[in-house]
């Protein structure tokens, strides 16, 4: 019986404004638009996030941020990696998806659908313009890394990530000029 009554809760919390977070006893509907595309993300049994995404078909629309809100893609993570909402911009959503200390940086084209990027990534920054990243590019070494003993203490290992700046506006992929040295399990 307890069922009933955290739905009704939540269908009575979904009648917020365009943005507003639903609260369920233990988990949030997340909730994002841009004025084309709205995004609901859907806490999952098993700790992750599955996001929803429908179209806005009048100028006037909300986000209905709701569990029952129709939506032409979902996106999921799997092998119980986690997916965090990163960014909507136009037609572009990017999400990232975790298996812990590995990142995956991902963009979906939403019109028509379908990926365009899907990138290991750290230190990743979102603007208007695009998403700056860096790349692994390969084992660092001491030579390499100023950081090689810090980030290698108690069996860690090393590798260095290159500069990358992924443009909204040419959808594609520009090398940066800087690299950088991160730990690895």
């Amino acid at each position: 019986m307890i069922r009933p009554i955290i739905i009704a809760t939540l269908l009575a919390l979904c009648a917020t404004a365009a943005f507003a977070q639903e609260a369920a006893p233990d988990h949030t509907l997340e909730c994002h638009d841009n004025g084309l595309h709205y995004v609901i993300g859907i806490p999952a049994a098993d700790g992750g996030t599955s996001y929803r995404v429908g179209d806005f078909t009048g100028p006037d629309q909300t986000n209905p941020c709701s569990m029952d809100a129709p939506f032409t893609r979902e996106f999921i993570a799997e092998d119980g990696n986690q997916l965090y909402f990163q960014a909507i911009s136009d037609d572009l959503l990017v999400l990232a998806e975790s298996t812990g200390p590995q990142y995956f940086l991902e963009v979906y084209n939403l019109e028509p659908s379908g990926p365009i990027l899907k990138a290991d990534a750290q230190d990743v920054e979102i603007s208007e313009f695009g998403i700056h990243y860096y790349a692994p590019a390969g084992p660092a070494t001491p030579q390499t890394c100023p950081r090689y003993d810090e980030l290698t203490a108690g069996g860690m290992g090393a590798i260095i990530g290159e500069e990358r700046f992924y443009a909204f506006t040419t959808a594609s992929v520009e090398p940066g000029k800087g690299t950088r040295c991160y730990q690895t399990p």
